[in-house]
């Protein structure tokens, strides 16, 4: 395709080639300069940012949306958005009800000590 508009086209699809490969690199530094250490993943405190917070209804309904909308255009980005979204809820709702519910260890010590 970059025969199509001559010698001016290629010039740009090539200075776009570059920048795209540029900025893959520049992300990979990025996370290089920025990945936890062996020390700091054992360490409780260093948690990324948002993590301890759940997104709320009109920030999940607005993905939705988002999804739906990407879904018309491109069908496949669209469906890893709606795939994605739901796996998030299923394991988010999951873990809420696994931690709600009492362990098994602490059934069994609270009726040998009543008894």
């Amino acid at each position: 395709m970059g025969l199509l508009f001559g010698a001016a086209n290629q010039i740009v699809l090539g200075a776009l080639a570059i920048g795209i490969i540029f900025m893959i690199l520049l992300g990979y530094r990025m996370w290089w300069l920025r990945r936890p250490t062996a020390r700091a993943a054992r360490s409780s405190y260093l948690r990324p940012p948002g993590a301890g917070r759940t997104p709320t209804r009109v920030a999940i309904f607005m993905i939705a949306l988002l999804g739906v909308g990407a879904g018309l255009f491109a069908p496949a980005l669209g469906g890893s958005l709606i795939l994605f979204l739901a796996v998030d809820l299923a394991l988010g709702a999951f873990i809420r009800r696994r931690a709600s519910r009492p362990d098994s260890t602490e059934r069994k010590h609270s009726s040998a000590s009543v008894g």
